[in-house]
């Protein structure tokens, strides 16, 4: 079947079958472990509360997926000791293409409407071409 079909989980749920993942889940800051390569997540700025496992114990991740907009994200990883990553990062807010490879943030506008009836067209989302000001329409509710 569509990943994307079963709304808007359905692709990461799709890849994260058989690994144990954590979501919904407040990280304050971040810290790669010299050591062995791993992250410790924290849930205050003081680093003082990690991120637990489920039985209670510390636990390091492998790997982290930030799923947040570039200046969160940029936030979060600032003092991860991890240059790289922290330089793809850096954003700025603008109406102009942003020098070299910084990401940029646009203002988004966004109208939700309700119908009383479902509007049974064949798309959950679509592309709008021709139209300088609108230029996506999807059914929110596809989101669930």
């Amino acid at each position: 079947g569509r990943w994307g079909a079963s709304g808007m989980g359905g692709l990461t749920q799709h890849l994260a079958k058989g690994v144990r993942t954590m979501t919904d889940t407040w990280v304050a800051k971040v810290e790669r472990r010299d050591t062995d390569g791993k992250w410790r997540l924290y849930r205050d700025n003081g680093r003082r509360n990690p991120l637990s496992s489920c039985d209670g114990g510390m636990e390091d991740f492998d790997h982290v997926v930030v799923a947040h907009n570039g200046k969160c994200a940029e936030r979060l990883m600032r003092d991860a000791e991890v240059d790289k990553i922290h330089r793809m990062l850096r954003t700025k807010f603008a109406c102009t293409a942003p020098p070299g490879a910084m990401m940029q943030l646009s203002s988004m506008w966004v109208l939700i409407f309700v119908v009383q009836e479902p509007l049974q067209v064949p798309f959950e989302g679509a592309f709008v071409k021709g139209e300088e000001d609108l230029c996506w329409v999807a059914d929110n509710t596809a989101k669930l």
